[in-house]
């Protein structure tokens, strides 16, 4: 329902600096961020996308890496365990501008019927981290 052109407008919203950088942690096949990145790219843009899915081990191979789309290292990392270590022993390497949880960390988090209130805010303390 959201669809790339959604997702295109809404970042245009945030006047974002040339070579913004976006994390989508739960993107599943990444199709709304590939077509964005491209979009950003074609306006003379230089960002860089990471994309994650906590299903991302059997997802990835679908979808290829490309100039500056990177799938999160640790295929299947849960949103909370994102990891922020330019070392390169994390999940990424930098922080980000923007964090869109468009399909569905959070809405998972507090969908489960054994939630945990903190994890709801364990989720929303590394997405503060990673900004």
């Amino acid at each position: 329902m959201l669809g790339s052109i959604w997702l295109y407008d809404a970042l245009r919203k945030l006047n974002l600096k040339k070579n913004f950088s976006f994390l989508s942690p739960s993107a599943n096949l990444g199709w709304y961020e590939s077509e964005v990145y491209n979009y950003f790219k074609d306006e003379g843009f230089n960002p860089i996308f990471y994309l994650g899915d906590i299903c991302s081990g059997e997802l990835k191979d679908k979808v290829k890496e490309r100039d500056k789309i990177f799938w999160i290292s640790g295929n299947g990392t849960d949103a909370s365990q994102i990891e922020i270590a330019p070392s390169g022993e994390g999940t990424v390497p930098i922080q980000f501008d923007v964090i869109l949880d468009c399909k569905g960390a959070l809405w998972h988090n507090l969908n489960n019927k054994n939630r945990n209130i903190n994890d709801v805010i364990a989720l929303l303390e590394n997405y503060y981290n990673l900004l």
